[in-house]
């Protein structure tokens, strides 16, 4: 049996869909949103795309460290099940 919350997410997700905002466009946003709030890389350098699960990060970072940054938030984003990372350290 469906709880009120899981019926309003299953029906907003419906409507997503129904309005053209697929679930991997919606997953690619919410990485970008992860890289720009939760570290301080200049997300900007980085694209993000998304396809079957899967994340491929592309661009330029500084450090090692915000190279890990965008790796972790792109795992750490749900429906994700691989991420490949082709970021370059400058």
């Amino acid at each position: 049996m469906k709880t009120d919350m899981q019926q309003k997410q299953n029906a907003g997700a419906d409507h997503d869909e129904a309005f053209g905002h697929s679930p991997a466009v919606e997953i690619g946003r919410k990485i970008e949103a992860a890289l720009q709030l939760y570290t301080r890389l200049e997300s900007q350098y980085i694209q993000v795309s998304m396809r079957d699960g899967t994340v491929t990060l592309r661009g330029e970072v500084d450090s090692s460290a915000e190279k890990a940054a965008a790796f972790d938030a792109a795992w750490s984003s749900p429906g994700v099940q691989t991420v490949i990372d082709e970021l370059l350290v400058r």
